[in-house]
């Protein structure tokens, strides 16, 4: 009960498409990137490529994440992202620093999970579109959150 109330969190918040400080959510869409989160780090803009299809994006380096944007007629589109610090969420929930038994009461049982040494590694398919969550764990508390719509 507790997973499908939270997937019904992640799709709520993801169709609203609302940005909450460094808030982040697979397909969260404004008109200037620059306005909504604050001083970057780095800007490297790929212009589109016809010959492939692939729009005209930016990638976009702040602290503690990197974002990956697309451009099309309706402005920016967030697609991918990588964050490191606690400064940033994943829909408003999972934050570096969050344990595993969170993830797991929240998510339930993950795609896969992948073990080394000193890390693990947990996917989760996204419950709203093709995509994907990955979550690094070490000493199992969550260090490293990424997130990408599969364009496969």
């Amino acid at each position: 009960m507790k997973r499908i109330v939270f997937l019904i969190l992640l799709l709520l918040i993801s169709t609203l498409s609302q940005a909450f400080e460094n808030n982040l959510a697979i397909g969260f869409r404004c008109q200037s990137v620059e306005s909504v989160f604050g001083p970057k780090l780095s800007v490297k803009k790929i212009d589109a490529d016809e010959a492939t299809g692939t729009p005209e994006s930016l990638f976009i380096e702040y602290e503690g994440a990197i974002l990956e944007f697309f451009s099309d007629d309706k402005g920016f589109y967030l697609w991918r992202f990588h964050i490191t610090s606690n400064d940033w969420s994943y829909n408003d929930v999972i934050k570096i620093g969050c344990s595993k038994d969170f993830l797991l009461s929240l998510l339930g049982v993950p795609e896969s999970v992948e073990k080394s040494e000193n890390a693990e590694r947990i996917y989760y398919r996204l419950p709203h579109r093709d995509g994907w969550v990955l979550l690094k764990l070490v000493k199992e508390v969550v260090v490293e959150i990424s997130a990408s719509e599969d364009w496969s």
